[in-house]
């Protein structure tokens, strides 16, 4: 079990995360720039990243976490309060990974401003979607105000385009969604 503190504790260790690694964030602000993770879990041992008290480990910034071939990962009571960015998470390639307890919101920079939070997808020219078996659940949605969709469930399009499959979005809290 790794104690994170600060931004640069999760940012420096969870890209090499192995099976099994957990990550607490203590209370408090973490500002996050781009995160890319390829790391993986496994379904005994899944890489854990989670709030010590449920949504006070708050991450902001205007970045977006990547998740490029990652799997069997979750990420558990964080809220992230992110400014205005094109998504929050995106997925590409990743399986298996949950996203339980969270909150997500965004403010808005501008009128004509758009935004995927959670993109679900796959490499774009990638000719086979690896992305699948994610889920959202119990999490809060909220103060959508900009143009663009809460979730896409997309794949991948070179050769004949698939589409992530067997991702589940349950359980989940949204207010204020517009427009």
């Amino acid at each position: 079990v790794y104690r994170c503190t600060k931004a640069s504790d999760v940012t420096s260790k969870l890209p090499s995360a192995l099976p099994g690694d957990t990550f607490v964030m203590a209370d408090g602000d973490y500002k996050l720039a781009w995160l890319k993770l390829s790391c993986a879990g496994t379904a005994q041992n899944p890489i854990v990243l989670m709030a010590e008290n449920t949504r006070m480990a708050r991450v902001t910034g205007s970045g977006c976490i990547t998740l490029e071939g990652a799997s069997y990962m979750v990420f558990d009571g964080i809220n992230f309060e992110m400014a205005a960015t094109s998504s929050i998470m995106k997925y590409q390639g990743a399986h298996h990974i949950r996203v339980t307890n969270c909150r997500f919101t965004m403010t808005k920079d501008k009128d004509n401003q758009t935004s995927k939070w959670i993109l679900v997808g796959d490499l774009w020219d990638n000719t086979t979607c690896t992305s699948g078996h994610n889920r959202f659940d119990h999490n809060i949605f909220e103060d959508k105000q900009d143009g663009g969709s809460l979730f896409i469930i997309d794949g991948s399009h070179g050769g004949t385009p698939q589409i992530s499959v067997h991702d589940t979005i349950d359980h989940n809290i949204l207010r204020r969604v517009g427009p």
